[in-house]
């Protein structure tokens, strides 16, 4: 209840004062308050009173209110730095009340931990815990996160990340772990291993490496480094505000997450997440990965127009699609090259078969289109015009001049003996292509949006050498740049619209494959 107050009126106050509507809807006014509400509700004095006690919820509504004001305080100051302020703003609101408390003599609080001053002498006590007691401490470390100390709650908390993201949910699982192996190296007490003292805020830490952070290797030695780290930082503040009566609460995590999170930039072995794109990690990697095949795409395209001017070069990097990707292209390129046409007369009903792995998927295209075929073609005569086609497409509602433009072209790639028509092989081939084309066309188009910085629709050469750059890869060569900029139909100066870019890119892809199945089809 106390946390349900604070976050209402940390968002109410955010929609008072006009804040960025987009973030007060993302939650981003709502986090740091809930904290500030539970902490509140948690850090009250027992021995004081142990029912319900106004002044704390009272004290949760303004300094939850006052997190909000916080929130934007920080935000301004790191926002040159690519970071958010984390939970800065619960830290310092709720950390103001505690301190301050001392003087309120109308609040009956006490000390959250009895005052002392750091002992530094060595113990020859047994440290070690049983397997039970590190998951046990490894499970409240995430429940510890929203200061719930009971295991059945850590496992809720644990099960509400997996639904939102299962990178998340590991992450937040090893980062707690981490921090309950490395407390127990040092020798931290194991009542308070095993009570998830030293997993929150390193499970913090690590799922923020990985939110902040492409999930790829480097984000993952990112992670294993501040992870530990964290433990030590934690220690190291436990001894500054333990004469102060005063607790640690996520401070080790904003500490020492945030000059990882400004590193961005200054190194090629992560990948940086942009805050205005930040989602969960699985979206993250998509995002990463469709970036890194859509260079690919463009690339080829720059090449294959190069070829016909004479001019190559040797790329040695971006060599490789992702698995998707390869396993959509190959499974195009199989639908392409294993059609088989009955010699029949019935060829038209049971026209083609696509071997492989999506055979059935494949027979599905087959019924497809016999159907359509023996529905348009011009006279029962064994072919199919484009202007029939076209027709049919149109009584049927699929009147997009992109989408009309896309079919006169794949049609007439298709068309191997020039004759202005298809018949039922090629046909089948143009439904096969014609499948995939969506496929492939809105892949580039996510790449396209990727690149467009700025997001106004163009893109120029130096937002694709920098998306290049993101990517760890060299800049275009004079070459690449002249020739790209060549296909678009302008100077290396302009601005190119970010949809002709796509077609482009979607026309040499479906082109490269067509040329694949006519040389197939030749021999």
């Amino acid at each position: 209840l106390h946390g349900v107050l604070a976050v209402i009126a940390g968002n109410l106050l955010a929609t008072l004062l006009r804040f960025d509507t987009g973030l007060i809807r993302s939650g981003l006014f709502g986090y740091n308050s809930v904290l500030v509400g539970l902490a509140l509700a948690t850090f009250d004095s027992s021995e004081e009173h142990s029912g319900w006690y106004a002044p704390i919820p009272v004290s949760g509504i303004i300094f939850g209110s006052f997190s909000s004001i916080l929130f934007v305080f920080m935000g301004k100051i790191l926002v040159p730095y690519q970071s958010p302020p984390l939970t800065l703003p619960f830290n310092v609101a709720t950390l103001i009340f505690l301190a301050g408390s001392a003087h309120m003599l109308r609040v009956q609080t006490g000390p959250v931990v009895m005052p002392s001053f750091p002992d530094y002498s060595s113990s020859n006590v047994d440290m070690s815990i049983t397997a039970k007691q590190f998951f046990s401490g490894t499970i409240r470390g995430i429940g510890q996160v929203y200061l719930a100390n009971k295991i059945s709650s850590g496992l809720l908390i644990w099960a509400g990340i997996a639904v939102c993201s299962r990178i998340g949910a590991l992450a937040a699982f090893f980062g707690s772990a981490i921090g309950v192996l490395v407390a127990l190296a040092t020798g931290s007490e194991p009542s308070a291993i095993e009570q998830g003292m030293f997993g929150f805020n390193p499970s913090l830490t690590v799922t923020a490496m990985f939110m902040f952070y492409v999930p790829t290797l480097g984000a993952g030695i990112f992670a294993l480094m501040a992870g530990v780290i964290t433990v030590a930082g934690q220690q190291a503040l436990a001894s500054i505000m333990s004469p102060y009566g005063l607790p640690f609460m996520t401070l080790p995590f904003c500490v020492i997450c945030l000059p990882f999170i400004i590193l961005q930039g200054t190194t090629t072995i992560v990948f940086p997440v942009p805050l205005s794109s930040m989602t969960v990690p699985e979206d993250h990697l998509e995002r990463f990965y469709c970036l890194k095949d859509g260079f690919i795409f463009l690339l080829e395209a720059i090449d294959s127009s190069k070829k016909s001017s004479n001019v190559t070069d040797t790329r040695t990097n971006l060599k490789k699609l992702t698995k998707k990707s390869s396993k959509f292209i190959d499974e195009l390129s199989q639908s392409l090259h294993s059609m088989e046409v009955n010699k029949n007369k019935d060829a038209k009903k049971g026209g083609f078969k696509l071997c492989g792995k999506s055979e059935d998927k494949n027979e599905r295209i087959n019924e497809a289109a016999s159907q359509i075929f023996v529905a348009i073609e011009d006279d029962s005569c064994g072919h199919v015009k484009l202007r029939s086609l076209i027709a049919c497409l149109r009584l049927s509602g699929l009147d997009d001049k992109e989408g009309l433009h896309f079919v006169g072209l794949v049609f007439g790639l298709l068309d191997l003996d020039m004759s202005g028509a298809l018949d039922f092989k090629e046909f089948a081939a143009f439904c096969a292509v014609s499948i995939a084309l969506q496929d492939i066309h809105h892949q580039i188009a996510r790449f396209a949006d990727f690149v467009d910085d700025n997001h106004n629709l163009f893109v120029d050469l130096d937002e694709i050498d920098l998306a290049l750059e993101y990517l760890g890869e060299d800049h275009l060569s004079p070459s690449d740049r002249e020739a790209l900029a060549s296909l678009m139909g302008g100077n290396e100066d302009e601005e190119f619209s970010v949809l002709e870019l796509t077609n482009l890119i979607t026309v040499a892809k479906i082109t490269s494959l067509v040329e694949d199945y006519h040389l197939s089809h030749i021999k």
